[in-house]
């Protein structure tokens, strides 16, 4: 089999898969790693489940909010913005591959 006859067809800038279907498939998964009392840390995972590869934008969390599970009760604190910095905005996942970002939170009262 040759390598072009493998490769996805583009018509109109979207890609389908030897069927015809498209197939862009991405989980996210955003987890409390760590909680320690100076900081918490964060991971977010991107996983891509399509046939393709993806071009994807480095990601930004805003305003995540914390709460006490027991009583229910909001924190006062949260998040502004979680980002990384780069000179290119984004990034290219492979098929069934995945890219961690880990992120370090310092609880502040405002």
């Amino acid at each position: 089999m040759s390598l072009e006859s493998r490769l996805p067809t583009q018509r109109a800038g979207k890609f389908k898969n030897k069927d015809g279907i498209l197939n862009h498939r991405l989980s996210l998964s955003l987890g409390l790693l760590e909680n320690a009392a100076e900081f918490l840390r964060f991971g977010l995972q991107f996983c891509n489940h399509s046939e393709v590869n993806l071009l994807l934008p480095y990601p930004e969390i805003h305003g995540l909010r914390f709460g006490n599970k027991a009583t229910l009760q909001e924190s006062e604190w949260y998040t502004g913005i979680l980002m990384r910095s780069s000179d290119w905005a984004g990034f290219t996942l492979g098929p069934g591959h995945t890219k961690s970002f880990e992120y370090r939170v310092r609880p502040d009262a405002c």
